[in-house]
């Protein structure tokens, strides 16, 4: 799996990526909390890392949780 340009220049994409690897499913305002950044933000870059297979969404309780795609953790 290859990662897109547009997402390589986007640091707290694969910040993202690296903190739900380590910490696991997370909302997306746990995960802005713990990346000190806006949800608006980083919605954007999910989405754009979901496009790529990279991340998945679930619904829990009401709540979307985010978490690595398996293929993707098999990789990494």
């Amino acid at each position: 799996m290859r990662l897109s340009n547009e997402i390589l220049k986007k640091p707290t994409a694969i910040k993202a990526l690296m903190v739900l690897k380590e910490r696991g499913p997370l909302t997306l305002s746990s995960l802005a909390r713990e990346l000190g950044t806006n949800k608006a933000r980083l919605k954007r870059y999910m989405v754009m890392l979901a496009e790529q297979g990279l991340v998945e969404v679930e619904e829990c309780c009401g709540m979307r949780v985010y978490k690595v795609s398996e293929e993707y953790r098999g990789l990494w």
